[in-house]
């Protein structure tokens, strides 16, 4: 039986390593993020599936414990609640709480991840007002993350069939007004995942 008490914590607001070319691990001077008198949480994804793919357009980081880790050592973050759905993810977890110290080697780690193109949509909505064709873009990004990252098609395809989507999707712009504040090739990436309307739901494990 397990016995040991493991502080698993509730948190503020998600933090992330910027990934505009950042040379710094310092969060709050970065993004300018100030805590604020009330506790805030992150929309339900689990921080430990946030991390593992979060700076990668690959399902895989280089070294989730270091992003943890770098996490936990925030001033600003009071608690945290790393979800897992593997018993691997379960033992990083664990023995990231043996030691929250980060190493030289993690720290470069985190700066190379930092530099790598995101995969998660900021959830800005600035996107929404430059869309001529009124498109719910942040959707269609959640589906994206949910192919390329949580490699679960059925989530993917069920989200993209509930938002009843015109026939033709980013076809009749011969340029996309949407400058995206992240850098995502917005219409490349919704001309992709519109593709899963077509696939017979039975075909989706």
């Amino acid at each position: 039986m397990w016995r040991r008490t493991i502080g698993l914590i509730v948190g503020i607001v998600l933090c992330w390593v910027p990934n505009s070319g950042a040379t710094d691990l310092r969060f709050p001077e970065i993004a300018g993020w100030k805590q604020s008198a009330d506790i805030q949480t992150f929309d339900p994804k689990t921080l430990y599936e946030y991390i593992r793919g979060g700076f990668r357009q690959t399902p895989s980081v280089k070294n989730p414990a270091a992003a943890l880790k770098w996490v936990l050592q925030d001033p600003n973050v009071h608690t945290i609640v790393p979800g897992f759905t593997t018993f691997d993810q379960m033992d990083v977890d664990l023995a990231v709480m043996e030691d929250v110290g980060l190493s030289d080697s993690e720290k470069k780690d985190l700066l190379q991840e930092a530099s790598l193109p995101g995969l998660y949509c900021q959830g800005c909505r600035e996107c929404l007002g430059q869309c001529v064709a009124r498109l719910p873009i942040p959707d269609l990004m959640r589906a994206y993350m949910y192919v390329y990252d949580y490699r679960n098609l059925g989530m993917a395809q069920d989200l993209v069939v509930s938002l009843a989507l015109p026939s033709r999707v980013c076809e009749d712009c011969s340029l996309c007004p949407v400058n995206c504040a992240v850098g995502f090739s917005v219409r490349e990436k919704i001309r992709d995942i519109a593709r899963l309307r077509e696939i017979p739901s039975e075909f989706i494990a």
